[in-house]
């Protein structure tokens, strides 16, 4: 064989061997199979970019696949993390690898919608079928694996699964799919669709498990009325008694603001003015009083309330009808994996967020300023706690918003008297025979505050003290009431919430009319 050629062999040899340890032409390799087209490279993302086919395999199923694939053919000590996608579902759409710095050395992301298959959802089946509690055959087994894309999953999947299963001594789980019946409260507040916090429950229905997976996952996400309706459940139970708190700020602030600083003439005189600004002026004011005080006397620990946010926002335990959905109630937590190891079962939530708050983390998204809050919590995994979650709450000064309280005039015993026409006319002494008209004005705002807090709960009246002028019948301020409780704002990918709608038609110009 000449030198020539064994020089041309050596380099085709070097090409090849370069080829396997290069992501992206491995990338390419497995991409053929699914038929993705290659996009081009995106430099905001540092991202390759791979479109699915229209009506092809699920981009999860496919992204699952490959990186799988790519990391067995790359050397074990490689640093890797799976790309997630900004949706609803948190997909893994690819992989990000990194370099000995710990920058990114190579990633690449599949686009496109695919079939829609919610891979946690099927995953959620697969565990059903590894316990026999999902048989083949049966109509509930062909519409859980109705779609190619998941029966991929089912295949890809079921055999470590079972193994994993056997080890952890689970048997006779199904899935709890339909809507239960909400209680009063979340109803109240606007919540419409009873999802269950329960994916699997076993025959005896004692054992509710709220499904994870085993490299971190989503807990809890709830946007607009289910978000707010959490947080009402944490801060009655943080704080006790709200009614009293509520109806104790309601009578200082209003006699404060009111009965002590106007006679009811001057009273007359700002509700009738037909400028409205000044008017606008005052009940900003009152209301950010109201606030204020309100929030001096709830004290909400935060630590304590985070406690209470993570259980009810993971159980659902005043979610459902007591009576009716019970099984909607998820009790314990499973997380899985796909190693073929014992799943880990906690016995019961409440103890276990108690017990392990760090274990979490909540995210909360204002959407940039939109009003309306949205949540994620995520259950992290091991090696992903790394620091004890906040605590503090943000200053109260910082939380408020709207405008001065304007300068009234001082209580006397003379008063300015008015004309039909306006004209003033000369100050008389007078005996306060009209304390009793003011104490009607009094008692009627005091009336209309307690109603809207009946009707909202603390957390809609919150939000209505919050309200600036111009805010009727936007979303809910939900990314305040967050920092109040100590829980940190930030810009996410969240979605936008739904939503809210107050109940029986309380706007931010009700208390005009007294």
């Amino acid at each position: 064989m000449s030198d020539n050629l064994l020089v041309l062999l050596e380099m085709i040899e070097e090409v090849l061997e370069e080829q396997s340890k290069d992501p992206e032409a491995l990338v390419n390799i497995y991409a053929k199979q699914f038929g993705l087209d290659y996009v081009g490279f995106s430099k905001s993302t540092k991202s390759h970019i791979y479109k699915l086919p229209k009506g092809q395999f699920d981009r999860q199923v496919v992204a699952t696949k490959i990186n799988s694939y790519l990391l067995k053919q790359l050397p074990k000590n490689t640093k890797s993390k799976p790309l997630l996608s900004s949706g609803r579902n948190k997909e893994v759409v690819g992989l990000t690898l990194y370099n000995e710095k710990g920058r990114i050395a190579f990633r690449y992301k599949i686009s496109g919608s695919g079939s829609g298959v919610v891979f946690a959802e099927v995953i959620e089946s697969v565990i059903a079928v590894a316990t026999n509690g999902l048989k083949k055959g049966t109509h509930e087994y062909k519409k859980a694996f109705n779609k190619p894309e998941k029966i991929a999953i089912l295949d890809e999947f079921l055999p470590k699964i079972t193994l994993s299963v056997n080890a952890s001594g689970l048997s006779g789980l199904t899935k709890l799919e339909e809507n239960k019946k909400l209680s009063d409260l979340y109803g109240d507040l606007g919540v419409q669709r009873g999802v269950p916090k329960t994916d699997l429950i076993d025959q005896t229905k004692k054992n509710r498990y709220s499904v994870k997976s085993g490299g971190g996952a989503q807990a809890v996400s709830a946007q607009g009325p289910e978000s707010s309706a959490i947080w009402q459940v944490a801060a009655q139970q943080t704080i006790g008694d709200v009614t009293k708190k509520v109806e104790d700020s309601i009578n200082k602030v209003v006699d404060e603001e009111i009965k002590k600083k106007f006679k009811y003439e001057q009273w007359s005189k700002l509700i009738n003015n037909k400028d409205q600004k000044e008017r606008k002026v005052f009940y900003q004011g009152l209301k950010q009083k109201l606030f204020e005080d309100l929030v001096d006397k709830l004290k909400i620990n935060a630590g304590e309330f985070r406690k209470n946010f993570l259980i009810e926002g993971i159980t659902g335990n005043q979610k459902f009808d007591p009576v009716k959905t019970s099984d909607g109630v998820a009790n314990r937590l499973l997380t899985w994996n796909d190693q073929g190891t014992k799943f880990i079962i906690q016995k019961d939530i409440d103890s276990y967020v108690s017990q392990n708050p760090n274990s979490f983390r909540i995210r909360v998204s204002d959407r940039g300023g939109v009003r309306g809050g949205a949540i994620r919590v995520d259950v992290l995994s091991e090696s992903s706690i790394k620091r004890a979650a906040q605590a503090a709450a943000i200053a109260l000064g910082t939380t408020f918003s709207g405008g001065q309280q304007p300068e009234l005039p001082p209580q006397q015993d003379t008063i300015t008297q008015v004309t039909p026409q306006g004209d003033e006319q000369q100050s008389i002494k007078k005996p306060r025979e009209v304390e009793g008209k003011m104490d009607n004005v009094v008692k009627e705002i005091k009336n209309k505050l307690g109603n809207i807090y009946k009707e909202r709960y603390l957390v809609g009246f919150l939000d209505f003290l919050l309200m600036k002028e111009g805010d009727n019948g936007k979303l809910m301020n939900m990314a305040k009431l967050y920092e109040l409780a100590g829980l940190e704002v930030e810009s996410s990918d969240t979605e936008e919430p739904n939503k809210y709608i107050p109940t029986k038609g309380y706007n931010n110009r009700m208390l005009e009319e007294t």
